[in-house]
């Protein structure tokens, strides 16, 4: 194939898959992953209007930076955005492989953009897209012999997530390897220009260290199995993908051990772009989950950010394979045949176009609840930051009710009467470690109205459901519990 060809199929493809994905990202209204993604939503939305969220380092500076423009145009807008950046992933995974001279490289962007996980993150706010964006144009870049920019690339990427600081010294080790001893201080060029610009904020040269928001939250969560993402990886991941990557990897080992003298050889960086900083993350959320540390959730989801790496080794272990093959028409059919595996499985995973379900669909009828009783110019305080979203307001603006998660005592006399306070089973029972019965006991409170889903379903081992106060006058005589045993006989519905 000629290289004005590739590049017109390169073209096309990546037009074809921007419509695709955008698409995909205005007709679907779920919310994947579910408050979390809302949460960077409403930071990156605000930020504008409170200039102090751009380095909220629970956050992610970096993504709420760049996500911010986008975000102005509503939830879809931060969506469109991570279809940006993941078809920009694609591109670079392309031009790596175009870069080592194999043969169809323009075939890797679909194996990026449909492996099942990352086919659900391109239809978020979460940061994990952008960070595998920051890790495979890295690659690139090192690859193609521009080390100093490839050093400064992903210097950014502890700023888009935080636990990838660990794979720095990986590729200070590729640049040791590859005597490219002039690019390893720009390793640190993230964390001192965001040093830097922080410091104007907290008055903190070292704020990214001193404003971790992890420390403290190990116990959160609880912990699990060792292998509990590996375990996850046909869901997330999808058989026909993992065949191919455990083929790469052991191509990309062989040629390494056995040519590890030549600094040219692809399988070097290979072994140091693609291999090593895939098994690091793994191995390292494995690790923090089986030991309960790390504040981490057990959630397959955090691994997509070096899905896309793990989608290039795939792509090589194909070649491995179409590589014995003489025929080209021969090679060219496994190629569409892997794709055809490939391309198909999300869309049976996850139906297109994806709908509000569980706690998000629930949380999305209190707010209607709320309107349709003439409830919304009241003050509301809530844990789930997705009932901000659904009654459009603004988290950190306090003249109409705020987020209470770490108020777990729950002082009546903060609250103004008339008020609303919406407590959840996750949000309300887990991270706000506030159980019912203690809104249920304050006089001043009075049970309005009470959600439970059809069919029930349960989060962290608690029932989830939905309870709705008012703030009452203090001599207003009501029975919590009696009204609640009345509306959970309805349904509260």
């Amino acid at each position: 194939m000629s290289e004005k060809t590739e590049k017109i199929i390169a073209t096309s493809l990546i037009s074809v898959l921007l419509v695709l994905f955008s698409v995909l990202a205005i007709l679907s209204t779920t919310i994947f992953e579910g408050a979390d993604n809302i949460a960077h939503y409403n930071l990156a939305h605000y930020a504008f209007k409170h200039p102090e969220l751009f380095l909220y380092h629970w956050g992610k500076p970096l993504f709420t930076i760049l996500s911010s423009p986008f975000a102005q145009f509503g939830f879809t807008g931060i969506k469109l955005f991570n279809v940006v950046a993941g078809i920009a992933t694609a591109y670079f995974a392309y031009r790596y492989l175009r870069s080592q001279k194999i043969e169809l490289p323009f075939v890797v962007m679909p194996f990026v953009v449909f492996v099942p996980m990352y086919f659900m993150m391109m239809q978020t706010g979460l940061t994990e897209v952008l960070c595998s964006l920051i890790f495979v144009a890295a690659a690139f870049c090192f690859a193609d012999k521009r080390y100093l920019l490839s050093a400064i690339i992903i210097s950014f990427v502890p700023i888009a997530r935080t636990e990838t600081l660990i794979t720095l010294p990986i590729f200070a080790m590729a640049l040791i390897w590859f005597r490219q001893y002039k690019a390893i201080p720009f390793l640190a060029a993230g964390f001192v220009f965001f040093s830097v610009i922080g410091w104007f904020q907290y008055h903190d040269i070292l704020w990214l260290i001193n404003q971790n928001p992890y420390k403290g939250t190990g116990d959160l969560y609880g912990k699990g199995e060792l292998f509990h993402f590996i375990k996850e990886m046909p869901y997330a991941y999808g058989w026909p993908l993992i065949i191919l990557t455990l083929l790469g990897t052991l191509g990309i080992v062989f040629w390494f051990f056995r040519r590890k003298a030549r600094l040219k050889e692809p399988a070097t960086a290979d072994m140091f772009m693609l291999l090593m900083p895939a098994l690091v993350i793994l191995a390292a959320h494995s690790y923090v989950w089986w030991k309960g540390t790390g504040n981490s959730a057990g959630l397959t989801r955090v691994l997509t950010s070096v899905m896309p790496l793990a989608s290039v080794i795939a792509f090589k272990g194909l070649n491995e394979i179409t590589s014995l093959i003489p025929v080209r028409w021969v090679r060219w059919l496994l190629f569409a045949v892997a794709l055809y595996f490939i391309v198909k499985l999300p869309f049976e995973r996850f139906p297109q176009p994806q709908k509000l379900h569980t706690s998000d669909l629930m949380m999305s009828k209190a707010a209607d609840w709320i309107k349709s009783q003439g409830y919304s110019d009241r003050s509301i305080y809530y844990y789930d930051p997705e009932v901000a979203f659904f009654n459009n307001l603004d988290p950190w603006s306090y003249e109409k009710g705020r987020q209470i998660i770490r108020d777990n005592n729950v002082n009546e006399n903060m609250f103004e009467e008339g008020s609303l306070i919406i407590w959840d089973s996750h949000f309300g029972q887990h991270e706000g470690r506030t159980p019912v019965q203690n809104l249920l006991d304050k006089q001043k409170f009075r049970l309005v109205n009470i959600l439970l889903p059809k069919p029930a379903f349960t989060v962290y081992g608690h029932e989830y459901s939905i309870y709705i106060f008012m703030k009452d006058k203090a001599n207003a005589p009501h029975d919590n519990y009696k009204i609640e045993e009345e509306l959970r006989k309805g349904t509260g519905n």
